[in-house]
């Protein structure tokens, strides 16, 4: 499970774009990331691979990602991710 911050620095979103994208694309995270209280969200490789995919279609408008994952659109091959010591790493395959 990842952080809000480190999910932001991962990347590289300012804490507006970041949640601007959780409120537009809420329905597509993780139920751990999505708490039924106020409370920690807890993010998934899932939730890394969509916020990866909706950093790649950034310059289209939201309803044309929204389009893309209800249609099961989502990035095919993900990095390895491993987060020693508070950072995140990403290995390429």
């Amino acid at each position: 499970m990842y952080t809000r911050g480190e999910i932001i620095r991962r990347f590289e979103l300012s804490n507006s774009v970041f949640e601007r994208w959780y409120t537009e694309f809420y329905n597509y995270f993780s139920e751990a990331a999505r708490p039924e209280t106020l409370g920690r969200r807890n993010f998934t490789d899932e939730d890394i691979k969509l916020i990866e995919f909706i950093k790649q279609h950034a310059g289209e408008p939201y309803d044309s990602i929204r389009t893309r994952l209800k249609d099961g659109q989502r990035i095919q091959s993900a990095n390895d991710l491993t987060m020693p010591a508070g950072k995140i790493h990403f290995r390429q395959k």
